[in-house]
């Protein structure tokens, strides 16, 4: 009898804690409102030999390192619109490699050192993002551009911005620099 009285209350005390814990975390829960969101902009990008210790390089003979034609950094600056930014600018520095013997041709993997979108009310929202980068099989020098970016924080409007999703879109790699675009689709919130 004695143990079936301390069953009892041992499950009294759980669904009371798990009663008060869904009470506090639910109204938080329903404050945070994922949105759909898509943004899309036009890109410039020059590549340069990878000296960024984030961006892998080779060493030479001396264990210094040596440029290494496989790892580039790709510095990108742009324009574009979204519903809920409106006009944006783009500053990015990615970190861009191939795996190919041949030296530095497609296909490569990115991933970004930094992104930041600034909007014209000077907040920004920071962004990190990765992916790959296919040849275009009909078009040469055209890279077909496929990935995933998570927002990382932002200032101003932006604050408590949070979200995730995927990034599309192309680039020109005959010209100097490349051009292109990239469009960012996804859900966020901004509570």
């Amino acid at each position: 009898m004695i143990l079936q009285k301390l069953r009892f209350s041992n499950a009294v005390r759980l669904l009371a804690f798990v009663t008060a814990a869904s009470a506090v975390s639910l109204p938080a829960l329903a404050k945070e409102k994922f949105e759909p969101f898509m943004a899309v902009a036009q890109i410039s990008e020059v590549l340069s030999p990878s000296t960024d210790s984030k961006c892998p390089s080779k060493k030479d003979a001396s264990g210094k390192d040596a440029p290494d034609v496989t790892a580039m950094m790709g510095t990108i600056t742009g324009s574009g619109l979204s519903d809920e930014i409106g006009f944006f600018r783009i500053s990015s520095v990615d970190c861009v490699l191939s795996d190919n013997p041949l030296g530095f041709a497609p296909p490569f993997s990115f991933r970004s050192a930094s992104f930041v979108l600034t909007a014209a009310n000077g907040d920004e929202i920071v962004i990190s993002y990765s992916g790959t980068a296919a040849a275009e099989l009909t078009i040469p020098g055209m890279l077909t551009l496929s990935g995933q970016f998570t927002i990382l924080k932002g200032t101003g409007d932006f604050k408590k911005i949070k979200g995730s999703g995927t990034l599309t879109g192309g680039e020109n790699i005959a010209s100097n620099p490349a051009k292109g675009f990239v469009l960012l689709t996804g859900q966020i919130s901004k509570n």
